[in-house]
């Protein structure tokens, strides 16, 4: 794989965090002025396309690293969201929170009532309630996103780790799970970039060949809500993992 830089663009789309920290000097430029003129909440010059991909449930024990976990699955899912033009695009990755992924339908133009977790295990819902598509609270952000010039993908981290609860201290909210979760979307996404398809991944038959800057992780950004500090903590888990030897990549 050519070498080069993963670039993992947040913009100010990150809505919640744990704590605020001022800056140290008052008089110090936070903020990017060739580009006070522009209206990033306007859509930019790219069309977009929108693709659902998915493996297909797996065992994975890069993602669920504990025994206990052995019989059940996770899977790489999600949406992806391509500016239409020439690559290559900076790559933005969204993660839900930590919900519910089962609910009930309750009527149109009501609330869904999300209650259960039973696809968390199993991959199935109850009859009479559906998963439920976290990942695709973030559709008019990664549109918008897209739109500028940026791959946005959205994971589905339901199964297998959503609402899910580990059995040890190590990790007990499956906060490390999400984040190998993460770098395990990331390493598809970038061997599809790289090879043009990725025969793990089922995805309309759209050709990604050049499309993002994915050959070496160097930062990334989350951007979410999430009560509890989710997002915070599964970033942490990331950079954890990196530093003790968790590749990204493989050869």
């Amino acid at each position: 794989m050519s070498k080069g830089t993963l670039l993992l663009v947040s913009l100010a789309l990150v809505l919640s965090s744990c704590r605020t920290t001022a800056a140290s000097n008052s008089n110090e430029k936070i903020i990017d002025e060739s580009l006070t003129d522009v209206d990033l909440f306007k859509p930019g010059a790219f069309p977009v396309t929108e693709h659902e991909y998915d493996s297909g449930p797996l065992s994975d024990g890069d993602v669920l690293q504990e025994s206990h976990f052995k019989d059940v699955k996770t899977d790489v899912r999600g949406r992806i969201f391509l500016p239409v033009g020439k690559g290559a695009f900076p790559l933005v990755v969204f993660l839900h929170g930590n919900h519910p992924t089962c609910g009930v339908p309750t009527g149109e133009g009501n609330p869904r009532l999300d209650r259960g977790a039973e696809f968390t295990t199993t991959g199935l819902c109850p009859p009479g309630s559906i998963e439920v598509p976290s990942y695709r609270g973030y559709d008019e952000s990664a549109r918008l996103l897209a739109s500028w010039g940026y791959v946005v993908a959205s994971i589905n981290a339901n199964r297998g780790i959503t609402g899910g609860t580990g059995l040890d201290a190590y990790d007990s909210h499956l906060v490390y799970a999400r984040g190998n979760l993460v770098l395990r979307h990331i390493e598809e996404l970038a061997r599809w970039s790289n090879d043009g398809t990725n025969p793990s991944l089922k995805a309309e038959g759209i050709d990604l060949k050049g499309k993002s800057i994915l050959p070496r992780l160097a930062s990334w950004g989350i951007p979410g809500v999430e009560r509890g500090c989710g997002r915070r903590l599964t970033s942490t888990a990331l950079e954890r993992l990196l530093r003790n030897g968790r590749r990204v990549f493989r050869d």
